[in-house]
């Protein structure tokens, strides 16, 4: 898709998964105009949903800590934690 939708003309965005990774920027240069596109959905207080890539994308716009893990591609699940954050005034 070369260009998105007026944020306006959306109720929900859900944002699949692919290969690449959340900084892949250099090779796959339209995932920063994705991410903007994200951000400006979850801003305007848009229903938003990520599947696989999709959620790190998610995770990435909102600042969370993404990191690779030591496998080439990881298929299957994974342990996780969350971390908890000093509260915020």
């Amino acid at each position: 898709m070369k260009n998105f939708p007026p944020i306006e003309d959306i109720d929900w965005l859900i944002v699949m998964g692919g290969p690449m990774g959340v900084e892949d920027q250099a090779i796959y240069p339209w995932l920063t105009k994705e991410k903007a596109f994200i951000k400006q959905a979850i801003d305007q207080n848009k229903i938003v949903l990520g599947i696989c890539l999709g959620a790190q994308l998610i995770a990435d716009v909102l600042g969370a800590y993404i990191i690779k893990t030591a496998l080439e591609k990881l298929v299957g699940s994974l342990s996780s934690f969350l971390k908890k954050q000093k509260q915020r005034n």
